[in-house]
């Protein structure tokens, strides 16, 4: 039978089946066959070929869509490229359909269309699988304009997809959440494993590797940052690892000229180079190695042996460097050491000017109770509103209302920004930074950071995360020996999963070699999720701290529970239980899950489990509601903020959230404090914070079978828990505690650092 009478059997009388048979293959729906036809395709890299012996079923299937495909198989012996394939569907059939079905739109017959719609979408979607993104976006809307299908969705079982690309997009944007989501199940099996020097050095190795890539492709990377600047829609997955490369091509194209430069100006040989590496190498370990058996020896003794700490810093800090140098030049002997010695005691007196010029001197908490002066930077102050700036902000408050002076150093807002650091006391130093998102800025290293610590003084500086710029300044700060402390809102480790194609295949160990050579130079850390302490960077640390989470208790309060709002984000069903999310809606915190937890929570068919409200708006926000968006049991109204927020959560009944990238997401503490129960993933802090069966449930991370089991259990349970939930949150969850640890720690960690100066 020709395909055109084919079509006109069809338009006679609809099939009572779904099943359809192609290539001798039967399947079971077009669901079916539009699965068996992606996954033909992604598992074909590009260049690679279909050969007979191999892929019979898969060549026969994708050629079976062909006007003409019997005259193809014919040549069916020899290699054929998948591409050829689906190029011959996309120009031999979809479009030709597509003009066809244009004249029984016209004359009115939106039935017969809907009939055969099946047909001509699965050609569409076949000839979509060959192009990138790009192609699709400029494709589709020709597509559009010439069938008039744009208003037209088809059914199937999963629910209504729109016509012709984007299911090719959902699909190809799936394949890389999962490909995505497989990395982090890696990492998290293995982040807390012990320290393994060898796995260490083979993502030091990585790090280099990496780090000379970017210093070859230096220009490009730079070509980048300043379009990110311009047009930051682009989305925030692309930008951090955009300017990481970039600071690893800073530092090591600075190595790569210095290393040329000495060769043929200096005429100073590989092997001087390599004789210099490794005594530089042999002396830093040695005396690391002395200091930590010393450090170890003098707690046990109570304070003794303080003269032999000193002389081995001498020697790691002034005999290593000045023997590294003087094995590095052309010449040896005593002029070499003279030469070397010469340098090392000038960078050794410019440091001393810097110190002197930047730092207010050691603080003594237990023999001084004047004020101290805090320096905090880091890439969430407004107008960026997230965890981490609630943290930031009371802290501000904290320090100010004890009397202390604060300085914040960031690229984000202005004076006159609504909860800018400077409505709380701070001064402020705003630097040069990347936009990423609308409100949100990475901040760069600059020179304005030195002038702020030129002209503020601090005694102790805190990074609010390891942000790009923390990899540059924290070495630096070291160098000049400023206390320096980072408070971790972000598993960063799990984040670098999260990193966009091949690259993506490595940040995670690039991440962990940049965590153990930087941490080990920060005086003090302090941790949300507690079981961080367990990573191989925070092995051996003398200044480790669990720092509380506070929320505002009075803001987000069971008080603010409203009817009104309950009937309108339930869609009209407050009798059933109400599920909420309020979050970034970005692909690194893992919310495609959250379509998938409804799909499984209120199968086709099946009574309703709950209704679901997912509040907030991100790069994720428009795949998500392309698949779920229009179901009656989701309400996705984008970004809710003030009152109604804290009505909505007042007025749900159970919290849920798929993210575990995250430390703790403040929301988590908010749901409590509104008086709900909460559903999480038994991972990174949230066990900290709900009590199985008390006031919340836990499941499994990343499985929503799980987390459907979890919500089945809460609902029983639900006015106990929300009672317990208030509860929990007004005895652990006060800011108060929160900014008092804080405060305790700095002093701490300067009476630290005077001890060991003393």
């Amino acid at each position: 039978m020709s395909p055109s009478s084919a079509l006109a059997a069809v338009l006679e009388e609809r099939p009572k089946s779904e099943a359809i048979l192609l290539a001798g293959r039967r399947y079971s729906s077009l669901a079916t066959l539009q699965n068996t036809v992606v996954d033909i395709v992604l598992e074909q890299e590009p260049g690679m070929h279909l050969r007979f012996e191999d892929d019979e079923d898969a060549m026969k299937t994708l050629l079976s869509f062909h006007p003409e495909g019997d005259r193809h198989f014919g040549v069916l012996g020899q290699p054929c490229k998948a591409a050829y394939c689906i190029l011959s569907i996309s120009y031999g059939l979809g479009l030709e359909r597509a003009l066809k079905l244009q004249d029984e739109l016209e004359n009115g017959n939106h039935l017969r269309i809907h009939q055969n719609l099946m047909h001509l979408r699965l050609a569409i979607f076949v000839s979509m699988l060959c192009r990138t993104v790009l192609d699709v976006a400029l494709l589709v809307p020709q597509l559009y304009s010439q069938t008039k299908l744009a208003h037209i969705r088809v059914s199937h079982p999963c629910g209504t997809w729109p016509f012709a690309g984007t299911a090719i997009e959902g699909a190809m944007w799936k394949g890389s959440m999962a490909r995505m989501e497989e990395r982090l199940r890696a990492e998290m099996a293995m982040t807390t494993r012990p320290y393994d020097m060898w796995f260490s050095l083979r993502c030091l190795g990585l790090m280099s590797l990496f780090g000379c890539l970017s210093a070859i492709f230096y220009p490009v990377l730079w070509i980048g940052v300043v379009i990110l600047s311009m047009v930051p829609q682009i989305g925030q997955l692309y930008a951090p690892p955009l300017v990481i490369l970039t600071a690893f091509g800073t530092v090591y194209g600075l190595i790569m000229i210095a290393i040329y430069y000495m060769n043929t100006r200096g005429n100073i040989s590989a092997l001087h180079m390599a004789v210099s590496v490794l005594v530089a190498s042999f002396g830093l370990f040695t005396a690391s190695m002395a200091e930590k058996a010393l450090e170890e020896g003098r707690q046990a003794e109570k304070g003794t042996g303080k003269w032999k700490i000193r002389l081995v810093a001498q020697w790691k800090f002034t005999v290593t460097p000045i023997l590294a140098l003087a094995s590095l030049l052309p010449f040896g002997g005593p002029t070499a050491l003279y030469c070397a010695s010469l340098c090392v005691l000038s960078v050794k007196g410019l440091r001393w000017c810097l110190l002197y010029s930047c730092w207010a001197g050691h603080y003594v908490s237990s023999k001084s109770g004047g004020p101290m002066r805090v320096l905090l930077t880091g890439d969430s102050f407004p107008p960026k509103l997230d965890g981490v700036q609630n943290f930031a902000r009371n802290t501000i408050q904290a320090l100010v209302r004890d009397g202390h002076k604060v300085h914040v150093f960031c690229s984000n807002g202005s004076p006159e920004t609504p909860f800018a650091p400077e409505n709380y006391g701070a001064t402020v130093t705003r630097g040069p930074g990347v936009e990423i998102q609308p409100k949100h800025k990475i901040t760069l290293p600059s020179p304005h950071f030195l002038m702020a610590l030129m002209r503020f003084n601090p005694h102790i500086i805190q990074f609010f995360d390891f942000t790009p710029a923390a990899f540059f300044l924290v070495p630096f700060l070291w160098w000049l020996g400023l206390p320096v402390v980072i408070s971790h809102h972000s598993r960063i480790d799990l984040y670098a999963t999260y990193v966009p194609g091949i690259i993506g295949d490595y940040a995670p160990q690039v991440m962990r070699a940049a965590c153990e050579v930087v941490f080990p130079l920060v005086t003090g850390h302090l941790l949300i999720d507690g079981n961080q302490k367990d990573q191989s960077w925070f092995a051996g640390h003398s200044n480790i701290r669990f720092w509380s989470t506070g929320c505002d208790l009075d803001f987000f309060h069971p008080s603010k529970k409203d009817a009104s709002v309950r009937e309108s984000f339930s869609n009209g069903r407050p009798d059933l239980p109400l599920v909420v999310f309020v979050g970034r809606m970005s692909p690194e915190k893992q919310v495609d899950k959250i379509a998938d937890l409804v799909k499984e929570a209120n199968p086709p068919g099946a009574p309703e489990l709950c209704r679901f409200a997912i509040i907030g708006h991100g790069d994720s926000w428009e795949s998500i509601h392309q698949e779920i968006g229009h179901r009656p049991d989701v309400n996705m109204p984008g970004v809710v903020t003030g009152e109604k927020l804290a009505s909505l959560v007042a007025s749900s009944d159970i919290f849920f959230s798929p993210t575990v990238t995250g430390t703790l997401d403040l929301v988590f503490i908010e749901s409590q404090a509104a008086g709900i129960a909460v559903v999480g993933p038994r991972a990174v802090a949230v066990p900290l914070v709900v009590t199985e069966g008390v006031n919340g449930c836990l499941y499994t991370p990343l499985d929503m079978k799980d987390a459907k089991r979890a919500i089945k259990e809460v609902i029983p349970q639900l006015e106990k828990m929300k009672v317990e939930a208030r509860k929990n949150a007004e005895a652990n969850f006060k800011w108060s505690k929160s900014s008092d640890e804080a405060i305790q720690f700095y002093k701490d960690v300067l009476q630290y650092t005077a001890d060991r100066a003393a």
